[in-house]
């Protein structure tokens, strides 16, 4: 946990901040989508970062598939200038 898939530290990281989603909440949501009954498709925003909720329907993501993203990356929003 806190690593990037090349084993970087999160903090450390500038690309992509606000749209990450930890892999196991995407794990989570792609069973939870492969289990739905309706026919057709149905894009959802799986996006974990907090800041997304501003952005993206994720509240509707969390509702349809029944689930609440576990991570939500809050001590990664903003780096600090140097």
């Amino acid at each position: 946990m806190g690593l990037d898939p090349a084993g970087q530290t999160l903090s450390t990281l500038d690309y992509c901040r606000g749209g990450w989603v930890c892999r196991y909440d995407l794990a989570t949501a792609c069973v939870k989508a492969l289990h739905l009954s309706t026919l057709g498709y149905t894009a959802f925003h799986v996006i974990g970062a907090t800041e997304a909720r501003k952005h993206f329907d994720i509240e509707r993501t969390e509702t349809e598939l029944g689930f609440v993203f576990e991570t939500r990356f809050e001590q990664y929003q903003k780096l600090s200038p140097q």
